[in-house]
């Protein structure tokens, strides 16, 4: 798909969600976009609130998704 496996790490850690990279690697691995970036099989699946968070998301300095991060994995208890 034309990128290294540091792009790949940041993809997987949600560190870039740049359509270009989501699309080609969906492709490869004959997903959709939406379920790679969502765990949905199409965007039409996720709330307007669960598209407002990852684009907000974007706009976040990698410390502000670690605050976010821990915030949401205290939820999970």
């Amino acid at each position: 798909m034309g990128v290294d496996q540091t792009t790949i790490g940041k993809i997987e850690r949600g560190e870039i969600i740049q359509p270009r990279q989501i699309h080609a690697l969906a492709e490869v691995l004959n997903v959709s976009a939406a379920w790679l970036l969502f765990g949905v099989s199409d965007l039409e699946r996720l709330s307007q609130d669960g598209i407002n968070f990852a684009m907000r998301w974007q706009e976040l300095t990698e410390d502000q998704r670690a605050v976010i991060r821990g915030m949401m994995d205290a939820l999970k208890k």
